[in-house]
């Protein structure tokens, strides 16, 4: 409060009280130090804020004239800002809305899930359609359905705010990507079956180096692209193919000179591999389908990389067959090496708490390495896919660890993930 005073005898004696202030004083006097700092700042135009200030001093003056609370409302409602009303929950939360809006409008403002789940309303205890325009004071009751279907097109020519709409918009455009998802690799599937593959038979990293080619940011995204028909599903699988193959693309002309080590190293070298006939050469376990000890294998001579060993039902040792079949070896498992090999297998079960600390359990149970996890969730029907890649002696340890994770609650599916393989 702000004012100089002085008091002042007048000719008949009777005391007379002068009050001097500036402008700004008086605002500051009379509505408080928010009229204080809008006129010093400038942030609000003045015959707005008298509008609104006005306004609040009607209120109290209402609240002083007005005995009965019935009487104060219904005044009330009838002077609320023009471009904007106020509603409530039957809990009685006040809900703020634009002037027009509708029960759907109302629904979001609550909550995404209320809105997406609305199929009906009821104001102030009345049925009333979804598209009706809602008064000031309103009490709103949203009905949701107990089995979701979301939102629908129509809404988005009723609904009156941008937050309304916006979550109307995104809610199809995550089903439509879904949608696409779900065709992509449908097609996907479909083409890879056509040449006797299937999913499991394509190392991820495959299908992440694909996607970056056609400039795709992942390989879900590479599937959403086919199932939008944006990419034809035959370019991508050449693309697969011929990445696939790239790995055995050699040379014709190898001699056994080409795979030679150097006198002092051993044939056991690392690998647990035994070449039959040779002691020193060059081994490499080929990523392609990742042998185990277990596997059937195959040795290919390959150039500057010796010989590469692959199982005997991977897909490129198959095609590569056909053609070559004098750069094949007769090659064993060492079964007395103590080496340890990578072997991948993915889990998919219904989500729970403590899902991931039950199977990690089971693998530490028989005293391995975990040597890389990763996990996809979908939150669409609360499932959750794991990839584990472990290091294991023998493939009858990996069938136990997948025959004992199948036993978890919840687990509805474990296998060892194998690419490259020949159905």
């Amino acid at each position: 409060y702000q004012s100089l005073h002085t008091t002042v005898i007048s000719q008949r004696g009777v005391p007379l009280e002068i009050q001097i202030r500036t402008f700004e004083m008086h605002k500051f006097a009379e509505y408080g130090i928010a009229a204080h700092y809008k006129y010093k700042e400038g942030l609000i135009q003045p015959t707005e804020f008298d509008k609104r200030i006005a306004w609040i001093r009607q209120l109290l003056d209402w609240q002083k004239e007005l005995k009965d609370p019935q009487d104060y409302l219904e005044s009330l409602k009838l002077d609320l800002f023009q471009d904007e009303i106020f509603v409530f929950t039957p809990k009685g939360k006040v809900i703020n809305l634009p002037r027009g809006s509708t029960p759907i409008d109302f629904a979001y403002q609550v909550h995404t899930d209320v809105g997406h789940n609305c199929i009906g309303a009821k104001v102030d205890g009345t049925m009333v359609p979804i598209e009706s325009q809602l008064e000031n004071g309103n009490i709103v009751e949203v009905i949701v359905s107990k089995t979701p279907k979301g939102p629908s097109r129509d809404w988005l020519a009723i609904v009156k705010t941008s937050s309304a709409r916006n979550k109307i918009k995104q809610w199809f455009s995550k089903e439509e990507r879904q949608e696409s998802y779900n065709a992509g690799r449908e097609l996907m599937l479909k083409t890879l079956r056509k040449n006797s593959l299937s999913f499991k038979d394509i190392p991820s990293k495959i299908f992440d180096e694909v996607a970056k080619d056609f400039n795709f940011e992942n390989s879900d995204s590479m599937i959403r692209n086919i199932g939008s028909r944006k990419i034809s599903v035959h370019q991508v699988y050449t693309k697969i193919i011929k990445k696939l193959n790239q790995a055995t693309e050699e040379e014709k002309e190898i001699t056994i000179e080409d795979i030679k080590k150097p006198a002092a190293v051993a044939k056991r070298s690392g690998t647990g591999i035994i070449v039959k006939g040779m002691d020193n050469v060059l081994i490499s376990i080929a990523k392609c389908c990742n042998p185990v000890p277990g596997d059937m294998i195959t040795g290919y001579i390959t150039r500057g990389r010796g010989i590469s060993v692959h199982r005997t039902d991977c897909t490129n040792i198959l095609m590569l067959r056909q053609n070559d079949e004098q750069r094949f070896m007769e090659v064993s498992w060492d079964t007395y090496a103590p080496y340890k090999f990578n072997a991948e297998i993915q889990v998919e079960a219904i989500d729970r708490t403590k899902l991931l600390r039950d199977i990690t359990n089971v693998i530490s149970e028989y005293d391995l390495n975990i040597i890389n996890a990763s996990t996809q969730r979908s939150s669409k029907n609360s499932t959750v896919k794991f990839r584990f890649v472990i290091e294991i002696s023998n493939k009858y340890i990996l069938k136990d660890i997948i025959n004992n994770i199948k036993q978890i609650d919840s687990v509805y599916d474990t296998y060892r993930v194998l690419p490259g393989k020949q159905n």
